[in-house]
């Protein structure tokens, strides 16, 4: 620790471990010997960066499924835009319908934009396909009785609060089912009610 063996309680009772002779070295010697383990080391590494990336490289690229766009094609294009103040987060980052105009490569397509029409070259990985997104006056489908909400159901004879909602009706547990929760029970009967 900090460049030298630590003293240790044992150390002090016994005395220190006898200290390996080695010939003094000038700073030149150190200065040597560090930069080429140095060296040595930094090899190393860049060698297992770049055996390690190639690796990752093939792994994704035997999975990596790109689509491919006609020229004609609508597409969304991905254009993330920071405002101070907004959350990214909430923001449309997605500006559509683009058009393919040509496949200048495997991946690489030159877009139309919407709006003013300018022309911008862009990966694939920034394109999606394109499809309109869901009108809000899109035919509503229509409401069974099943599924129709309290208040669209025939009027139920549960009293009223103050507030002009239903009373809330209690229901007794599940493991109490069998019990007799009737109203007109005699009293030295025990309800769920006085259980709880």
């Amino acid at each position: 620790m900090f460049g030298r063996e630590l003293r240790t309680p044992v150390d002090l009772v016994f005395g220190a471990p006898p200290e390996p002779e080695e010939p003094s070295r000038t700073r030149e010697e150190y200065y040597h010997r560090l930069r080429n383990r140095l060296l040595v080391a930094h090899d190393f590494a860049r060698k297992a960066q770049a055996s390690a990336g190639f690796k990752q490289k093939r792994w994704y690229d035997t999975r990596c499924r790109g689509r491919a766009f006609a020229a004609g094609e609508q597409v969304w294009v991905y254009c993330p835009e920071r405002k101070k103040g907004l959350s990214p987060k909430l923001r449309a980052s997605w500006r559509g319908p683009g058009e393919v105009v040509e496949r200048l490569s495997e991946v690489v397509y030159r877009i139309r934009m919407p709006g003013r029409g300018r022309l911008v070259v862009l990966h694939q990985d920034r394109l999606a396909p394109y499809r309109p997104l869901a009108t809000p006056d899109a035919a509503e489908p229509e409401v069974s009785s099943d599924t129709a909400l309290p208040s669209e159901r025939e009027p139920s004879d549960t009293p009223l609060s103050a507030t002009g909602r239903p009373k809330r009706h209690r229901r007794p547990p599940g493991h109490l089912r069998d019990f007799d929760v009737s109203p007109n029970q005699p009293q030295d009967l025990i309800s769920w009610h006085d259980i709880l």
